[in-house]
């Protein structure tokens, strides 16, 4: 498969089902022996995706702590917790982005505790 087109996974506009039905045919592909590549690209490919969310969620909680502190501190904990989140993320997207090459197996201790 190495003449197949990399693309980032759709996270947005996908209903429950199609999702359902794409892990169902990958799964059965899988189970019947199918090669079906590498995923190295694809992981790396979504780290841009990670960091564009990345992003989104830093401009948004700098927005939050604006109103958080104008309401006088409270909700400070989720504000913390979300911001715990942002530093999570950056760290799946730096993961996926420095994912080596030609290595198809991928420990979960890898990835950083959510």
């Amino acid at each position: 498969m190495s003449d197949a087109e990399i693309h980032v996974l759709p996270t947005m506009r996908l209903a429950t089902p199609q999702v359902s039905r794409i892990v169902t045919e990958l799964t059965e592909a899988h189970a019947a022996g199918v090669d079906l590549g590498s995923r190295v690209p694809h992981i790396q490919a979504n780290s841009d995706a990670l960091l564009d969310l990345h992003d989104d969620l830093e401009r948004e909680l700098a927005g939050l702590w604006l109103a958080l502190e104008q309401l006088g501190g409270r909700g400070r904990h989720v504000g913390a917790v979300l911001q715990q989140l942002l530093v999570e993320v950056r760290q799946l997207a730096d993961l996926a982005r420095r994912y080596p090459q030609g290595q198809d197996s991928w420990s979960a201790d890898d990835a950083p505790e959510l």
